[in-house]
């Protein structure tokens, strides 16, 4: 079989498969958007979420604009009006949406001179003279080899390119600006900074906090906070929560169906809900109450022993302290070079055995002499001969019990060391500082803590409700290992991704599944419906791919050891883009020329240029095809939320909804109208990625992919923009975490369009246009290396001539309580916890009551377990 047979064969053209495509999905998105048109007034709480719940409340959300106006209306907010209501991310994404926009239009306008060139590039007798699909023929498939009309597509590349490099740059202007506003705002993360890999020196909260005191003043630390090993501590508390979720439920159910709840345990007995649950209770609220009181004792010890050995060091000093604490910093200093110089000699274990062991004594030494000391010539507090008084009858007392005192943390830590401790409360290297002034915390980021590269990291701190805590203070090499076991995972799965996406891929035509199954033809000619139905699978598998990488490639970046979500969207991002970019472009592209011209390859090699050259702008076919499904359906499915409207139905039927508080709960992932939905922004930024990198790379080849994008964009951007002013909050606002990465990839999806379009002019045999499109390459480097010397960071932090504008404005006016405790490990909050409907319906009378018949009715173990209870309230 020759070219031009193959060329004859395809049943199918490119208009007609677009034609197809938008007559099935587009359809389906004009009855969902009709349907949203119609039902918008009439469910506020579905369609204006932000203005039917009082604490979501903005200024941009109250006019609901009826059925038709706000098609149009929502596009008088501007973007900074957006920020400050929709939060910083929401009008990063929208501004994302707009440079699509203009980079489509600056498309079209290269089309003006891109389709006539293109229509009369080809020469008699070449192989383009056998397209005959009128949208191919405006396309680069149909100038012939080597022809000097292809420069047209060089002259198209540098207006595309420099136009992007140029919203680029306007971008930085108008984030830089944002961000500053956004890092004025008076949020705990804008106060805090994430302290990693903290020495043991430091491993306390007081040590901490006055290591920062001695390098700030001391009014601006206003405290730090060291994470612990909560496990079994948080074990109890989601325990305990789940607990009085079923207490308050049985005690409805009690008021609203007038019976004794009852429910079966394990072994399959049967017991009464309320007694039950309010004995399990108690238990553990007592259990969590004497946890936390360990800790919150031995966070007072540490301070006290600090404070004691602080003062001996001081009195031992021949200087006193300074209002400034310079004599404290110089404390602090040499304790680091002397700690770092004996790693050097002795290493770190021995290192470690003769710090706690000269740490023991030095803590019991100074303890005893520096309370001997106490109401003993106050006059000259500081002389060595006044510490060292012999003491008192009284002052033996307290040597025996310092003694007896220190004998058993001696016993405790060789147990420990033997055995292994398994007690909550256990410091880790990681912790946070609160700063009172933008100031101090701007400059905490900027400084080196520490000579040894990872030791006391400082980092900006994410919102509180964002942190994992169970990755705060990991080990640094087993952060590591984890990081370099998932870019290994991500990797196989770039690999192993490729097989399904070539194998849909091929799916896109229908004459290699002929070939490959001969039984099918007979099919597609009994069932001529068939054959659209194969022709419109390819783009809805790859959408269905697409969502499954999203899945999986969230929990691989789960095992990376994240300290917040923000973190962790970031590496997200990072990972859907390039996995998308590779497979969902390169992968479809190759693999659809590949597949569909496998058999004449087969039989003439010389032929792949020839087919590469007109095979490879042709695939713009696959790619509409991909992007009028997933755009179309995602963005009906989006605006009508038929998902959210679903889950939120189930909801009414599934689980418990007898009181108000409960109807408002969430119950396994089934969430109601009155909790929020969340954007998905990593994977909207990854697919603006995508989009982009197909559009710079077809708008130089296929003019009509400009148009075509121009069409999606704007459905986006009125579908979003609804959106984000009605129905998504700025509680998760991530302060623009992700615009830096995704401006980082955008130029990398920039320069491997750029490549693209260099390989393909060079396989349509013209040396000039592509040599002449090389620079492009070079420059786009030199554009991004201009915009890493200073560019990137001045986003990341509030320069100092803001801060100390802000500072000023705040003194005196602003309540610094919104950043108490804010950095404190939840489980540590709360010593007990119970019903909100407690105190409402009687319920110690109820369980005084009941005592009889709740003893009667347990099994064997409920009542050791009351009796257990009972005992430890007497104790």
């Amino acid at each position: 079989m020759d070219y031009e047979g193959d060329a004859s064969v395809d049943t199918k053209t490119i208009g007609e498969v677009i034609g197809g495509t938008l007559k099935v999905y587009g359809s389906i998105f004009a009855c969902l958007f009709t349907a949203y048109v119609v039902v918008r007034p009439w469910y506020p709480l579905v369609y204006n979420f932000t203005n039917s719940i009082r604490e979501y409340n903005t200024k941009i959300s109250v006019d609901h604009y009826g059925h038709i106006k706000w098609i149009w209306k929502i596009f008088r907010h501007s973007d900074d009006e957006l920020f400050e209501c929709c939060g910083l991310t929401a009008a990063i994404y929208i501004r994302f949406l707009r440079m699509g926009v203009k980079i489509a239009a600056v498309g079209i306008f290269n089309s003006l001179y891109l389709i006539p060139v293109n229509l009369t590039g080809c020469t008699e007798g070449d192989d383009c003279q056998f397209v005959t699909d009128r949208i191919a023929k405006i396309g680069l498939g149909n100038v012939s080899q080597g022809s000097y009309s292809l420069l047209a597509s060089t002259v198209a590349a540098y207006v595309i390119f420099g136009s992007t490099i140029y919203f680029i740059y306007q971008e930085f202007e108008w984030f830089t600006t944002a961000r500053h506003k956004f890092l004025c705002k008076p949020r705990p993360d804008n106060y805090t900074v994430f302290v990693a890999h903290i020495p043991k020196k430091y491993q306390s909260d007081i040590a901490l906090q006055e290591y920062f005191k001695s390098i700030f003043h001391q009014k601006d630390v206003l405290e730090a906070s060291i994470a612990r090993d909560l496990h079994h501590l948080q074990h109890k508390a989601a325990k305990r929560e789940k607990l009085v979720n079923d207490l308050e439920h049985a005690y409805n159910l009690r008021n609203a169906k007038s019976f004794e709840p009852t429910h079966l345990t394990a072994k399959g007995e049967k017991l009464q809900s309320i007694p039950t649950y309010s004995a399990e209770l108690e238990k553990l609220n007592n259990e969590i109450s004497d946890i936390i009181t360990k800790i919150e004792d031995k966070k007072e010890e540490d301070k006290r022993e600090f404070l004691e050995q602080l003062h001996l060091e001081q009195s031992h000093s021949d200087g006193d302290i300074g209002v400034d604490g310079s004599s404290r910093m110089n404390n602090f200093y040499q304790a680091f070079n002397s700690e770092s110089e004996m790693k050097k000699l002795v290493g770190d274990d021995t290192l470690e055995q003769s710090y706690q062991s000269h740490k023991n004594t030095e803590e019991q030494m100074g303890s005893l002499l520096t309370r001997s000391s106490v109401g003993e010539d106050t006059e000259t507090p500081n002389k060595k001969s006044k510490l060292l008084k012999i003491p008192d009858s009284a002052g033996l007392d307290k040597v025996s019990g310092v003694a007896l005192k220190g004998a058993k943390s001696a016993f405790t830590m060789a147990a420990s060391l033997i055995h292994g401790s398994d007690e909550d409360g256990k410091v880790r290297d990681g912790g946070f500082v609160t700063f009172t002034s933008l100031t101090a915390k701007a400059q905490c980021v900027q400084m080196i803590h520490h000579p040894e590269p990872f030791t006391f990291h400082v980092m900006d701190a994410p919102l509180p409700k964002d942190i994992f805590w169970d990755n705060v203070g990991l080990e640094h090499k087993k952060q590591q290992v984890q990081y370099l076991v998932v870019q290994v995972i991500t990797a196989a799965i770039c690999f192993l991704w490729v097989f399904p996406v070539s194998f849909v891929a091929s799916l896109s035509e229908v004459d290699n599944l002929k070939a490959l199954m001969p039984g099918l033809e007979n099919i597609i000619n009994d069932n001529p419906g068939f054959e659209q139905f194969l022709i419109q699978i390819n783009p809805l598998l790859l959408v269905l791919l697409k969502v499954l990488l999203q899945v999986v490639l969230r929990k691989v970046c789960e095992s990376e050891g994240h300290v917040s979500l923000s973190s962790l969207n970031a590496s997200l991002l990072a990972k859907l883009a390039v996995l998308m970019i590779i497979q969902i472009f390169f992968v479809q592209a190759i693999a659809g020329t590949f597949f569909a011209s496998l058999e004449e390859i087969l039989n003439d090699w010389t032929k792949v240029i020839a087919i590469l050259g007109t095979s490879v702008p042709e695939q713009v076919k696959s790619f509409i095809q991909y992007l009028l499904v997933n755009i179309l359906l995602s963005c009906g499915l989006e605006i009508l939320r038929i998902v959210t409207v679903v889950k939120a139905f189930i909801r009414t039927k599934v689980g418990p909804n007898l009181t108000e508080k409960e109807r408002n709960s969430v119950y396994m992932g089934l969430q109601p109208l009155t909790v929020p939905d969340e954007m998905d922004y990593p994977m909207a930024f990854a697919e603006i990625l995508l989009y982009l990198t197909i559009l710079l790379v077809y708008s130089c080849i296929a003019p009509i992919m400009s148009f075509v994008m121009l069409f999606l964009f704007m459905i986006l951007m009125v579908t979003y923009r609804n959106q984000i002013i009605y129905i998504y909050t700025s509680e998760n606002d991530l302060g623009g975490m992700l615009w830096e990465k995704t401006i980082k990839i955008l130029i990398f999806c920039m320069i491997v369009a750029q490549l693209t379009l260099i390989g393909v002019l060079s396989l349509k045999q013209s040396a000039i246009s592509s040599v002449l499109v090389v620079p492009l390459t070079p420059l786009t480097i030199l554009f991004a290396i201009y915009l890493s010397q200073e560019h990137f960071k001045v986003t990341q932090v509030l320069p100092s001539t803001l801060c100390k504008h802000e500072d000023t404005k705040n003194f005196g006016s602003i309540d610094l309580s919104f950043l108490k405790d804010q950095y404190m490990q939840p489980a540590l909050k709360t010593k007990e916890l119970l019903p909100s409907n407690f105190e409402d319906v009687g319920n110690l009378e109820d369980v005084e009551e009941g005592d009889e018949d709740f003893m009667m009715e347990c099994t064997n173990d409920a009542i050791e377990e009351v009796i257990e209870v009972d005992e430890a309230s007497t104790l």
